[in-house]
């Protein structure tokens, strides 16, 4: 009884041992099954990783292996693989996330240069958006831009400048004292005649003549006068610049002045010109003249008019007027001046450019524009961006109508 007992519990014990054998044999069968899988999973993804080696170019290989290296500096295992790769696109995908970050900022960059140029240009790049896809557009109006090269003729300017400005500077100066010397010769003639009246025997009437204290003139014979110092030797590149100081070129409004596609303004004020302005010759429309001015108020780049219509103008060489009629010489009248005048006033409101007018208009419509301005009509008043620039030449500040008694169809009188 007792050696059978003794048997039953060793039985017990055996099984016992024999369960646990089991328990680790299946242990032991599972970990062996995932590691096949594992293996097996690892052996088709390092066959698509020599595929995508493959297929990978020289460059792309030479650029990211290395990298790839530099993040693993410990042995490849199977219990560290997984982590390895959990860690390298980690790392890339921080980086290409911090690319991506720096693309989409140098692409609203460059988005907003591209509007900013549409802006600036809208006559040029009105076929094409502020897009990627306009790219190539834009890489062709760079080519245009650079084929044109406005910086060459920066030589060619100043050259031509040095040598026939300052001839023409000379030339106006003895003008003038020419015109100085004749009013003077004629107030001496005046004086003689006067001397002649019976006034009383001891006395006789004299004009006197005296130097203008007029600041504006003060200055512009100053200026006239920096133009010209040393003029008749030598002068160096220097003291060229520094005797054109005071002389500012300004810049064609429209291409080749014909009034229809605009100029690079910012172009030319970049190059030194103070303002631009379509030499008087008239504009296509109402349309280009408001391109015009919203152009150039975009980039304060001041206007300068000389306001006629080309119509009411056409032909004209003298104020129309009844010695002007008497003579037969086509006239321009006043109206001509007046109707471009107010459309010009009406889109500087509308722009806000700063316009310079070079005309004299008639009283009425400057006491009209004042009038808007007062009444707040307009979103920009024309008083503080609208100036007057005389431009008349000097024969014109001493000449009316009865100076045209004589005159012919030749002579330059316009008004």
């Amino acid at each position: 009884s007792n050696h059978l007992q003794q048997l039953q519990a060793e039985l017990a014990q055996v099984q016992d041992q024999l369960k646990a054998v089991a328990q680790e044999r299946d242990k032991q069968a599972g970990i062996v099954s995932k590691l096949e899988y594992q293996i097996s999973q690892y052996q088709r993804e390092l066959e698509e990783a020599r595929a995508d080696v493959r297929e990978a170019d020289d460059a792309a290989m030479t650029q990211y292996a290395p990298r790839i290296k530099a993040q693993v500096t410990v042995p490849i295992t199977l219990k560290n693989v997984d982590r390895l790769w959990r860690d390298v696109i980690t790392h890339f995908q921080v980086a290409s996330d911090s690319e991506q970050r720096r693309a989409n900022t140098f692409m609203g960059r460059l988005l907003k240069l591209m509007q900013e140029y549409k802006d600036a240009y809208p006559a040029e790049t009105a076929d094409f958006d502020a897009a990627v896809e306009s790219i190539p557009e834009f890489n062709r109006e760079l080519a245009r831009i650079e084929y044109d090269d406005l910086p060459q003729y920066t030589a060619r300017f100043r050259r031509m400048r040095d040598e026939k400005v300052i001839e023409a500077i000379a030339l106006f100066q003895a003008d003038l004292h020419k015109y100085v010397e004749e009013i003077q010769e004629n107030i001496a003639n005046l004086n003689q005649s006067l001397r002649t009246i019976d006034y009383t025997p001891d006395t006789y009437i004299q004009l006197l003549t005296e130097n203008s204290r007029d600041a504006e003139i003060r200055e512009f014979r100053q200026m006239l006068k920096d133009c010209l110092v040393d003029v008749g030797r030598q002068r160096t590149k220097e003291a060229y610049e520094a005797g054109f100081a005071k002389v500012l070129p300004l810049a064609a409004m429209t291409q080749g002045l014909e009034g229809r596609q605009l100029a690079e303004m910012v172009t030319l004020k970049e190059a030194g010109c103070i303002g631009v302005s379509n030499a008087g010759k008239p504009l296509q429309d109402a349309l280009v003249m408001k391109r015009c001015f919203e152009y150039a108020a975009t980039f304060d780049i001041p206007v300068m008019v000389r306001p006629q219509d080309a119509a009411l103008s056409a032909g004209g060489c003298a104020h129309d007027g009844p010695v002007a009629s008497r003579l037969g010489l086509p006239g321009i009248p006043a109206v001509a001046e007046t109707i471009e005048l107010s459309r010009a006033l009406l889109l500087c409101e509308t722009t806000g450019v700063r316009l310079h007018d070079g005309g004299r208009p008639d009283a009425r419509l400057r006491d009209h524009h004042a009038g808007r301005s007062r009444q707040g009509r307009a979103p920009h008043s024309p008083a503080g961006c609208v100036s007057r620039v005389w431009r008349s030449p000097v024969r014109y500040l001493h000449a009316g109508h009865a100076d045209e008694r004589g005159s012919t169809a030749q002579c330059n009188a316009r008004p």
